[in-house]
């Protein structure tokens, strides 16, 4: 199986576990916004044993996961974050994850638009469909 096999693949499973999640009753993950110099960072605290869905973003996004532990499904493949790091996820990324231990994850955007109704319109895919032809 190729990598566009694969990934299409592993999309598909993604997108089938959060349509299964929409079915549940879920948790509200308590996030904080903060907005300066232009940027617009929303902090994200995610309790052990949860399971979640991330949103995709339109454009590359440059994530900060302070502390925690969290396996990360992407397309692309399974990764095991135990560590303070910066990730830099590129445009139309989709990922799913499983919270071994409670995790801040902050995601970064450069916009001086502080409503965040707006901010979510500009940056975030809301149909996925074209995710998987694409």
């Amino acid at each position: 199986m190729g990598n566009t096999e694969l990934n299409t693949a592993n999309l598909a499973s993604i997108l089938k576990l959060e349509g299964f999640m929409k079915s549940m009753e879920g948790i509200d993950l308590d996030a904080k916004h903060f907005f300066g110099g232009g940027v617009y960072a929303r902090w994200l605290f995610i309790p052990k044993g949860t399971v979640l869905t991330g949103k995709t973003h339109k454009t590359e996004t440059m994530n900060i996961m302070l502390y925690g532990d969290i396996e990360v499904a992407t397309p692309d493949g399974n990764s095991r974050i135990t560590e303070p790091c910066v990730i830099i996820s590129e445009a139309g990324t989709k990922r799913a994850g499983f919270v071994h231990e409670d995790t801040v994850w902050i995601t970064l955007h450069s916009t001086k638009e502080q409503d965040l109704e707006t901010i979510e319109k500009e940056f975030i895919k809301e149909d996925l469909n074209d995710l998987i032809e694409e």
